[in-house]
C-alpha cells in the first residue's frame, strides 16, 4: 500500500503492520481510542487563567463610591464639578475608617 494516497490508506496500512507484528490484541477499542482522543484534546486545550478575587478594600470601596457618588451628580447623570474627584477623596476616607486591621482585630479579641 502507498501510503501518499491519502489518510487512510496510510492509517490501514500502519494498523496492518501493527497487527502483524504485535498481534490484533496490541490495538485498542475503538471505544478506548475515542476515549484517548478527547482526553489528548482535553489536556491540549488551555483553560482560562483565574480572575484574581478583589481584596476587601476594594469591595468595600466599591460600595462607598456608589453611595458617596448620588451626591456629586447632576439629575441627568453628568458629574458636578469636581464632583468624581471629591467622591473618590470621601470613598477612600469612609473605607480606611470603616476597615479594621487585623492587628487590631486581633488585639481586640484577645482582651
Amino acid at each position: 500500500m502507498d501510503y501518499r494516497t491519502g489518510f487512510r490508506d496510510g492509517y490501514n496500512a500502519a494498523r496492518e503492520d501493527i497487527i502483524g507484528a504485535f498481534g490484533s490484541d496490541y490495538l485498542p477499542s475503538s471505544m478506548e481510542m475515542a476515549m484517548s482522543t478527547q482526553e489528548a484534546r482535553a489536556l491540549d486545550t488551555p483553560s482560562a487563567p483565574r480572575k484574581k478575587r478583589a481584596s476587601a478594600y476594594s469591595r468595600k470601596y466599591k460600595t462607598n463610591f456608589r453611595k458617596i457618588a448620588k451626591d456629586y451628580k447632576k439629575k441627568n447623570g453628568e458629574w458636578k464639578k469636581n464632583g468624581f474627584k471629591t467622591t473618590v477623596k470621601k470613598a477612600h476616607e469612609s473605607t480606611r475608617k470603616g476597615m479594621v486591621r487585623k492587628t487590631a482585630r486581633r488585639a481586640y479579641e484577645k482582651k
